[in-house]
């Protein structure tokens, strides 16, 4: 086989000019980032769920109905003792009302002259009470003073104790005169009963003859009595 030297130096260069075309094409594609690849279709992800969004196992408060805040066990009203130690006394829950006395179990003179026991005893004898609902109290009984009689007073109901006070005073020109009255009902008992205690006072003064006299007298007595109403 002949070789033609100038057919070799064509083969050459057309080998070159391939090798050369190689070159800038590797060139140019590490220049675009490297080997080319087929186009990659467009995917739809989906979309991923919002942990806080409501879904249908947890609803969100405004798709389970309002919502009621905590409040304390609502506890029955307390019962009312006044009226429940009253229940025995239904008499007394009738007010206004007027108690008198209807037998004297006890007479006791504290303070005073002897010979005064028969009018106090008489006196504790015929004591009245009348009793109105707001806690007032009047108090009167035979052979007093009108200027000084009917006491006025308060009362107070604790379980089945009625605690009772009252005064009185008056004044005219002769002199002055106070009374005072303390004492308890009991209105578990039937009839019911009632210890008191009155204290009286008086003085008096007088100018005869550029001299002045003075004078002043006080009493305690009581008892313990059954009572009525009526």
């Amino acid at each position: 086989m002949v070789m033609v030297p100038g057919a070799l130096r064509c083969d050459r260069c057309v080998m070159k000019g391939r090798f050369v075309s190689m070159t800038v094409g590797c060139l140019v594609l590490a220049a675009c980032g490297g080997t080319s690849r087929a186009p990659v279709a467009a995917t739809t992800r989906p979309p991923v769920a919002d942990s806080s969004a409501p879904s249908a196992s947890h609803p969100s408060p405004s798709s389970a109905g309002p919502t009621v805040e905590d409040s304390p066990a609502s506890s029955p009203e307390p019962s009312d003792t006044g009226a429940g130690d009253r229940s025995s006394t239904a008499p007394f829950d009738d007010l206004p009302a007027t108690y008198r006395v209807s037998r004297v179990a006890g007479f006791t003179q504290y303070q005073g002259n002897p010979a005064w026991i028969p009018s106090e005893r008489s006196r504790v004898a015929n004591a009245v009470w009348e009793f109105d609902r707001d806690g007032t109290f009047a108090f009167t009984t035979s052979n007093v003073r009108t200027d000084l009689f009917p006491l006025h007073g308060t009362y107070r109901v604790e379980g089945t104790t009625l605690s009772f006070s009252a005064h009185g005073a008056a004044a005219n020109a002769g002199g002055s005169a106070h009374a005072e009255l303390i004492g308890t009902m009991d209105l578990s008992a039937d009839p019911h009963v009632v210890r008191f205690r009155l204290i009286t006072g008086s003085g008096y003064g007088a100018v005869v003859d550029d001299q002045r006299f003075a004078s002043a007298t006080a009493a305690a007595y009581g008892g313990t009595v059954a009572v009525t109403a009526g």
